[in-house]
């Protein structure tokens, strides 16, 4: 099915709103990244998080947003890198674009990683570190909140048809929560927990992979997902080309091949920010050297 494609910004606000990825797509992240945190990374982590525990905290973010903006100017920013999507690559002066002041995730994810790793940090700033850490990360892997082609990182692409958002069906909204519950739908989770699901994804990353992932830091991990919007999240679309101006046009309705290859792509890249997460806070919060097959470095 062939579908039309609104590129107007309209009265859509400049900067984004919607959540990456669902709460469950934050939470499996967690889940993920806390099978793989080291005995006395775990220790610390309950010392900071009291009665809470990971998957809550890394929802913090999506929850508190509008508080944290009236306390903290500019903390909306954080939850995305809103590189173009055209841009083949990015520069020192890009980055001031689409990073002003600092606020977008990949500077937060860095100035937070500094905060939890002092020991002379208070608890109370360790822990509000934990959240912000926790969440973006999470957030830097789904394509749409690493790029954007002047439409608010696909929240101005409206689609036709059935989507869980309804009224404000977006291309960014079906990225964030309908795709992560199309993967999770198969027959093989069925009548599995979160934990379980967490658990299961877990296992299936080599040691090989741990060892990749955590590699290059924020500026690789962004990389990967601003070529993932590229190829496929905008790459798919009908009509897409970054040589030419998209035209004003109808709601979209993606086909069925542009949505196998969305939902194809949310368990891995859950698990790689799982794997990541879990390398920053065992940076973070380890003492000593990695056993072997630890998840442990981490490059700023």
């Amino acid at each position: 099915m062939v579908g039309l494609l609104v590129w107007s910004l309209g009265a859509v606000p400049f900067v984004q709103d919607a959540s990456a990825w669902s709460a469950r797509g934050h939470r499996l992240t967690a889940l993920i990244a806390y099978e793989m945190l080291t005995p006395s990374s775990k220790a610390r982590l309950k010392s900071i998080l009291g009665t809470s525990d990971l998957a809550t905290a890394a929802l913090y973010l999506d929850l508190r947003k509008s508080q944290l903006e009236q306390t903290i100017e500019g903390s909306r920013r954080w939850h995305f890198d809103d590189r173009p999507v055209c841009d083949a690559s990015a520069t020192k002066a890009d980055y001031s674009d689409y990073c002003p002041g600092g606020n977008c995730a990949s500077n937060q994810i860095r100035e937070h990683f500094d905060v939890l790793r002092d020991p002379r940090s208070a608890n109370a700033e360790r822990l509000f570190a934990v959240r912000v850490i926790s969440h973006l990360v999470g957030d830097i892997h789904q394509p749409l909140h690493a790029s954007t082609h002047d439409d608010v990182g696909g929240n101005a692409v409206k689609l036709a048809g059935f989507w869980k958002a309804r009224s404000k069906a977006n291309l960014h909204s079906a990225w964030d929560d309908d795709f992560v519950d199309m993967a999770f739908a198969g027959r093989a989770y069925k009548n599995m927990t979160e934990s379980q699901i967490a658990k299961m994804l877990a296992a299936q990353v080599t040691q090989a992979q741990k060892a990749s992932w955590v590699k290059g830091g924020t500026a690789r991990w962004l990389q990967e997902s601003h070529a993932l919007a590229r190829q496929t999240a905008y790459g798919g679309l009908p009509g897409f080309a970054c040589s030419q101006d998209a035209p004003d046009q109808e709601p979209v309705e993606l086909s069925e091949v542009y949505i196998d290859n969305a939902v194809a792509l949310v368990p891995e890249q859950l698990k790689k920010a799982g794997v990541r997460l879990a390398g920053i806070l065992n940076r973070a919060l380890s003492g000593g050297k990695p056993a072997a097959g630890e998840v442990w470095v981490w490059k700023p």
